[in-house]
């Protein structure tokens, strides 16, 4: 068994905070099954899971996810651990989403903070038109179990929505990129009609009036923590910016209140471009769409700005060698 248990804070790499992902143990429990045989057939110590504050590999903790479907012969595990998912299992993050004083203001908290707590993943928050989009996206997701990570996030965030709306809220759409799994019936059970498979990113769909609503007890925004990097605020940025109009240094300058020519020199001190960053951010979805589900070639291109697939298969064979039809062939061979 490997050593997974890592203290103190998230200076970076593929971790992240194990409070919200003990809850896997609980469903796997709750159905009758041992925690051991989880972490034994994951290879992982389960000292990991014996504080919140302890760390974990994202890898790791998708050794876990899929040790505990296959072993509960559930593939809706993940939602099975977002149910018992509180806010409070968020730490920090989680009182500070519960502030308020409106969901908007928390909702805001949510994607401020949890990169503190969740390195490999951007959550985003985009609004257009009449919805608003709330992501979900693990960096580099092309591992065993990112599918059920995806599933347990969007069912924590679909979750949350409710603890900050009311019971009676629902959203106007679910959207899953992972394939329609061999029974559905439990999603549909879990987030109602209105969930999509196969869709070209996973979010919680709502409308942009929710977010002026009141949460319930009111409270004070603090703001305890340091603002973060550059890069990673960009990385957020343009994540909540993908397939919502063009992505320029322009507009990205405008959103930080600088200007063109100070955003590209900050940059440039750290080595990387707006141009750079965009790549990293449009790779990473693509693979990640590419990998958990049938969307076709032409919403994933939409979805990551693109108005032409051929310009979108132009990038991607750029860089990474495959044409995205035949990355996803072998990814899919490979699995």
């Amino acid at each position: 068994m490997s050593a997974s248990v890592h203290i103190g804070k998230l200076a970076g790499g593929q971790y992240l905070r194990v409070g919200p992902a003990r809850s896997v143990i609980a469903a796997t429990s709750q159905l009758g099954h041992q925690p051991d045989k989880i972490f034994e057939s994951a290879g992982v110590d389960p000292n990991v899971f014996s504080d919140p504050d302890n760390l974990i590999d994202v890898v790791e903790l998708g050794r876990i996810a899929a040790a505990a479907a296959k072993i509960t012969g559930r593939e809706d595990i993940g939602l099975l651990t977002a149910a018992l998912v509180e806010p409070g299992d968020l730490g920090l993050v989680g009182l500070l989403v519960l502030e308020g004083p409106d969901v908007k203001t928390s909702l805001l908290n949510l994607v401020r903070f949890l990169h503190f707590h969740d390195r490999p993943a951007v959550i985003s928050l985009s609004v257009y038109k009449e919805n608003v989009h709330l992501r979900y996206q693990i960096r580099n997701p092309n591992f065993p179990g990112a599918n059920i990570i995806h599933d347990c996030s969007v069912g924590i965030a679909y979750r949350l929505m409710k603890v900050l709306c009311g019971p009676q809220w629902a959203p106007n759409r679910i959207l899953l990129s992972r394939r329609v799994p061999t029974n559905p019936t439990p999603y549909y059970r879990y987030f109602g009609s209105m969930l999509e498979f196969n869709a070209p990113e996973d979010a919680v769909v709502f409308a942009t009036s929710d977010l002026a609503r009141q949460v319930r007890p009111p409270g004070s925004h603090n703001e305890p923590f340091d603002a973060r990097d550059l890069r990673e605020q960009l990385i957020q940025k343009m994540s909540a910016m993908l397939g919502f109009g063009a992505i320029t240094g322009t507009r990205l300058a405008a959103e930080f209140n600088v200007s063109r020519r100070t955003l590209d020199r900050k940059l440039s001190l750290i080595g990387t471009s707006c141009v750079e960053l965009l790549d990293q951010v449009r790779l990473s979805r693509a693979q990640r769409l590419l990998a958990a589900g049938d969307a076709p070639l032409s919403d994933i291109a939409f979805a990551l700005g693109y108005s032409e697939q051929s310009a979108f298969t132009r990038f991607f064979k750029r860089t990474t060698g495959l044409s995205p039809r035949k990355w996803r062939e072998v990814v899919a061979n490979d699995s």
